[in-house]
């Protein structure tokens, strides 16, 4: 229970009489605040201890969980190869620790964020839209003209009648909805509502709308999302308008969610766009996920984090030809490389197939702005032969009784996976899922190989 200290201010004359009934008592009165302001220190220091153990257990049973779900896997892949089954490697982007890079060039070494699982085209300069740095000290500052508007009742995408998404509430906690822009990572908006254990209510829903501060470029081309709690809240709708009506339409990407594909149980997500104007953005969040607690059934959800930007991303090979780009050693482009280790014992005999996401297949032969590139050996040490890229047909197209798909000679522990990207200047075809005047991005690539053993 939050305790409220009992002392009084009390006024005495200056130089005038002064009454010790009234120094005796605002002494008791700091006596017992002090006493009991330590008591609840105490508790508190207690409470916490008690919460850092529980939350201790819980950290070591998942990270035994995530060690024993790593062994099941790695046992699999063991034991499939030595039955002679093919087996499937993925490559996400939220991994790092088999990545490297061909260049010591930081303006030809992609931006991989793993809190987002994406990897584009290095940043040459960057504009928030939601918050600023002081220049003197770095701090954070964000404009007052920044606006909000939260309300759980709206018309739902598809339908003509408002509907209230937290009907039958008893209590809600509106939080601090600012706090989604202050680009401060340990802050959050923390909506609470709360419903009769005995209600029915089985997810709650709430509009989010905020309107940029006063600046003079409105062009965006970059939009970041944390919701919260992560992987406990949906999220139905990312708009934006280009003014202050409220002519909202979907985030120009492929990935944006709606109402009939929702980002369930979202988690951190980048989305990179054409740039474009951008005034006011709506973002819509559903929680099915609520807790017990006081005899109440309570919902809790929010954003920890918004971020809009305009985004300078590097262009430096996006002139050339398709053939020339292409024709370029990796080290002169802008390019990483993927380590994908065989199990234990084993080596890979060959590659049967590859996809990638998004699948960069959907662009024109000849207009790509990604390449993968897999060597039998560290390209970087100049060892590596390139046994096949993504320009050539793909494994899973070949004729199988031509090369099994993709044959590898000799005895290679170890497959390296280079990725070279450039700036969309013209678009891909219409199928490409990157428009003109934006980054590719990739989010990982699979693969599916045959192994033997090493004895």
């Amino acid at each position: 229970m939050k305790y409220s200290p009992s002392i009084k201010r009390t006024a005495f004359p200056a130089r005038g009489k002064s009454s010790s009934r009234q120094l005796n008592d605002q002494n008791d009165q700091v006596a017992t605040d002090i006493n009991a302001l330590a008591l609840q220190a105490a508790q508190n220091e207690s409470d916490i201890a008690a919460s850092t153990k529980t939350v201790l257990d819980e950290v070591r049973f998942l990270a035994r969980k995530v060690l024993q779900l790593e062994q099941d896997l790695a046992h699999k892949k063991e034991i499939d190869g030595r039955n002679g089954l093919r087996v499937t490697f993925h490559q996400s982007m939220y991994k790092v620790d088999n990545l490297s890079f061909l260049t010591t060039t930081n303006s030809l070494r992609p931006v991989i964020t793993p809190k987002f699982g994406v990897v584009h085209l290095p940043v040459n300069a960057v504009e928030s839209k939601f918050f600023s740095n002081a220049i003197y000290n770095g701090d954070v500052i964000t404009p007052g003209s920044l606006a909000t508007t939260v309300t759980a009742t709206f018309v739902p995408e598809g339908a003509s009648t408002a509907v209230d998404h937290e009907d039958g509430a008893l209590k809600v906690v509106a939080g601090t909805p600012r706090n989604a822009f202050n680009g401060n990572n340990r802050s959050y908006w923390i909506r609470e509502v709360q419903f009769p254990a005995s209600s029915d209510v089985t997810e709650v829903s709430v509009e989010l709308q905020v309107t940029l501060p006063s600046q003079n470029n409105t062009n965006s081309n970059v939009l970041t999302i944390h919701p919260y709690p992560i992987g406990s809240v949906d999220i139905t709708d990312i708009s934006t308008s280009p003014d202050l009506t409220q002519s909202f339409v979907k985030l120009q990407h492929k990935d944006a969610p709606s109402l009939t594909s929702p980002m369930n149980n979202a988690g951190e997500k980048k989305f990179i766009f054409p740039a474009q104007d951008i005034d006011q953005v709506r973002v819509r969040l559903r929680c099915r996920n609520f807790v017990e607690e006081d005899g109440k059934k309570i919902f809790r959800y929010g954003l920890q984090d918004v971020g809009l930007s305009l985004v300078d991303f590097e262009k430096s090979t996006a002139a050339l030809t398709f053939t020339n780009w292409s024709a370029q050693a990796d080290e002169d482009n802008v390019s990483m490389m993927h380590k994908i280790d065989a199990p234990t014992g084993f080596f890979f005999t060959a590659i049967h197939h590859f996809t990638s996401s998004p699948d960069i297949q959907l662009e024109n032969d000849l207009n790509r702005h990604v390449i993968f590139r897999i060597y039998d050996a560290d390209p970087s040490t100049g060892g590596g032969q390139e046994i096949w890229n993504s320009n050539s047909t793909y494994p899973q197209n070949q004729v199988e009784s031509v090369g099994s798909q993709i044959t590898l000679g000799g005895s290679s522990r170890s497959l390296y996976v280079v990725t070279n990207m450039r700036h969309v200047e013209t678009s891909g075809g219409v199928n490409s899922p990157f428009p003109a005047n934006t980054s590719p991005y990739i989010n990982g690539f699979s693969l599916e190989a045959s192994l033997n053993p090493a004895f």
